[in-house]
């Protein structure tokens, strides 16, 4: 019912709205994981798809092994310094025994050794499956479980027995004790000390999952496995002699144990792609796959980062390739900083070094156009129009770059950006009035976006992408003179015609417009700056396109329908492109891709090639280098420039701010003293390498000094932010 508002009752408010009621509301947490977890989770999925045994691993024991293990220390670090320092090397050194060497003395977790010797050995066992081979007749999916078991246990030694409260107190106080060897205690102490760890991992409900109170008859046969990882040391082959009853058959245990052994020479011996080589690794490969597989590998001898990763890519690329739906030569294995190690058959194809090169820069191409295309990352705008980065040309043609540049154009000056239109028609107004433009002539124009939109992207397709070609043709030209001077027989490159030349593009493009009658003023527009010093008067345009902005406002003034100009641009690229594609065409230039071929082919080193070579190519560009950081010194002729980044021998241009994320005026050693340029140089390889930092790393259209106070700004906020917040804390 509606309560009547001039009635003097309003009882309807006595009533219960529940407005007094204490509400508690249940808000169900959302459930939390480890990325780490996560991520490993993800990558078990994703390498095994279908593979029953990977998954329950990935679900019951995964979680409880990183509770477990993480920070844990396997080999180096506290190892070392706990146990081999104080205790084992003391002793020998009494015997007349020389010390362990710290060959191995770099700190590695538990967990990682664990799961980088599991993943790749599952990996290879899988292969071994689809052979003619031990494996395929004696391993199944229980004794799978049992591999992978045993080889988490294999270290039962260097679990951290405090964390584990299952642990009996008497197994806590050895471990505490770096004189007592946990190995070296009787087989019912480790009978002991493996069921708790399977217990607290969950490995029994991972080998029986049906039942897990079934796990125990495998008892022995994971202590087997847990001895036998290691083939110096620890070693307890023969059953008879300890009292081990493992419930697998001979042949098969020792088939496992193998594989446990392969799994932990994989995660204790490979550091550098060459250790595929390793002696231990081929024999026990050699043994299980009856010689018909092998590890190879390929490395970089530079780490670049970005670059680095793109070029391991295109490597493996290359190596997988080469399968076929009948044969897979090379299975992926390891993936590390400096390389890969694949899993071969015993005579793959080999692979082309010579192809390589061009491989490595079609997968640059294929990563970063479309991006490019997409985002128009490296456009910007300033005082004087629209600029773009340099490596833009190594990825389009002409016509396809004029096409980024028009989404970049529209993208930047949007209808939402203010019009500096009106401005540019005041200047020219103003160089009016000094003399230096003819008095009968109207330069007057209102803002309109339109205007800035038209004016600075016919400046960029003409000055800027067109001007840029122009200057690559006619170093051609003179390139081809001088060295016509040596070789005769070389034909003569022609000259440019001036019609087609930069300056020239905007009076075509006039005509293209039916606006030839605006011709006279153009050209008095471009002589601005030589009218002023024949005046002898100050000042200069300062690289502002005003015969652009004048164009354009007249091209808008006889079309005064038009909204959006893609259209109009467009049609533009089309007749820019039919006048200078030819003029291109006959002159023979470089794609901009020659360094980085050259530092692909001297940076990969394949197991085919010779060590002698794959060292005197490293020896080749140390010796460059240091000559060119030599020559750098030399005041006046001679003087080389050099990288600032990196030494690299290859060739050098100055910084330019759109195309890298940080100021590049910095001082640095490498620029010579006392000289008036304050930018920096980067080599062609440091700038390829910024390129694909700012193309596939960097997610904002910032560059340059932008992206650096940007970064600043956010700590800065930050630290602003909390400082706030301790003192309403304190308040």
């Amino acid at each position: 019912m509606t309560p009547n508002l001039n009635d003097d009752s309003f009882d309807f408010l006595d009533k219960d709205f529940g407005f007094d009621q204490v509400s508690t509301p249940t808000v169900e947490a959302a459930t939390q994981e480890l990325l780490t977890l996560k991520l490993l989770r993800e990558a078990i999925q994703t390498q095994n798809p279908n593979d029953a045994v990977m998954q329950d691993f990935a679900a019951q024991v995964l979680p409880n092994l990183l509770r477990y293990t993480v920070g844990v220390t396997a080999k180096g670090g506290k190892f070392f310094s706990e146990y081999l320092d104080r205790v084992i090397n003391p002793k020998r050194i009494a015997e007349g025994k020389k010390p362990i060497r710290r060959d191995n003395a770099a700190d590695q977790s538990l967990n990682t050794h664990l799961l980088n010797g599991l993943f790749p050995a599952n990996l290879i066992e899988r292969q071994l499956q689809t052979l003619d081979t031990t494996v395929k007749r004696q391993v199944g999916e229980q004794e799978r479980r049992l591999l992978i078991s045993g080889f988490i246990l294999h270290d039962f030694e260097k679990f951290d027995y405090d964390l584990i409260p299952a642990m009996p107190a008497a197994f806590r106080t050895v471990r505490r004790d770096p004189e007592q060897d946990i190995r070296k205690r009787p087989i019912e102490d480790h009978r002991t000390i493996i069921t708790v760890l399977v217990k607290t991992l969950r490995l029994d409900a991972f080998i029986c999952p049906e039942q897990p109170e079934n796990w125990q008859p495998y008892l022995d046969d994971l202590l087997f496995l847990a001895y036998n990882a290691q083939r110096r040391n620890d070693t307890n082959l023969n059953l008879s002699e300890d009292g081990l009853t493992p419930m697998l058959r001979d042949r098969t245990l020792r088939c496992l144990a193998d594989l446990t052994c392969l799994a932990d020479r994989l995660a204790s011996i490979i550091k550098h792609p060459q250790d595929a080589e390793s002696a231990g690794l081929h024999e026990i490969i050699h043994g299980l796959s009856d010689g018909q597989l092998r590890l190879t590998y390929h490395t970089i001898s530079e780490n670049r980062g970005v670059l680095t990763n793109v070029v391991n890519n295109a490597l493996m690329a290359a190596h997988t390739d080469l399968n076929s739906p009948d044969e897979k030569h090379y299975t992926v294995l390891l993936y590390l900083p400096t390389g890969v190690i694949y899993l071969a058959r015993r005579s793959p194809p080999v692979i082309s070094s010579e192809t390589l090169p061009n491989r490595v820069v079609a997968t640059i191409k294929e990563l970063c156009a479309g991006q490019l295309r997409l985002r128009q990352t490296g456009f910007s705008r300033d005082g004087k129009g629209m600029k773009y980065a340099d490596y833009y040309t190594l990825f389009f043609d002409d016509a396809g770059l004029m096409q980024v540049a028009l989404e970049a154009t529209l993208r930047i000056l949007n209808p939402n950006k203010g019009s500096v239109a009106a401005k540019r028609s005041e200047n020219l107004i103003t160089f009016q009035q000094r003399g230096v433009l003819s008095a009968d002539y109207d330069f007057s124009f209102d803002n309109d976006i339109r205007i800035d939109q038209l004016a600075e992207f016919g400046d960029l397709i003409s000055r800027k992408i067109w001007g840029e070609r122009v200057s690559q043709l006619q170093a051609a030209i003179k390139d081809r003179a001088k060295n016509r001077k040596k070789k005769k027989d070389l034909p003569e490159l022609p000259e440019i015609e001036p019609a087609v030349l930069p300056e020239n593009i905007i009076h075509k493009v006039a005509n293209f417009w039916g606006l030839t009658s605006c011709s006279p003023q153009v050209r008095e527009i471009q002589r601005i700056n030589e009218s002023l010093k024949a005046l002898k008067l100050k000042g200069n345009t300062g690289g502002v396109p005003y015969k652009w902005y004048f164009l354009a406002a007249k091209f808008l003034e006889k079309n005064p329908g038009l909204e959006d100009l893609r259209d109009v641009c467009s049609r533009i690229i089309d007749y820019v492109t039919e006048l200078t594609q030819p003029v291109a065409a006959q002159y023979p230039i470089s794609d901009g891709w020659d360094d980085l071929r050259q530092w692909v082919s001297k940076v990969v080193i394949l197991p085919e090639q010779a060590q002698e070579a794959a060292t005197s190519k490293q020896i080749e560009v140390f010796l460059k280098e240091l000559a060119y950081y030599s020559a750098a010194k030399k005041p006046g002729r001679g003087r080389q420039l050099i990288c600032s980044v990196s030494h690299s021998p290859y060739s050098v241009s100055e910084q330019m701010e759109s195309a890298v994320l940080f100021t590049p005026q910095v001082y640095t050693n490498k620029q010579h003293l006392g000289g008036s340029n304050a930018k920096r140089n980067i080599s062609s390889i440091a700038g390829m390498e910024m390129m694909l930092r700012q193309i596939l790393m960097n997610q904002t259209q910032a560059v340059g000094k932008r992206f650096e106070d940007g970064k600043y700004r956010g700590e800065a906020c930050a630290g602003v932010h909390a400082r706030r917040a301790s003192q309403r804390h304190h308040r």
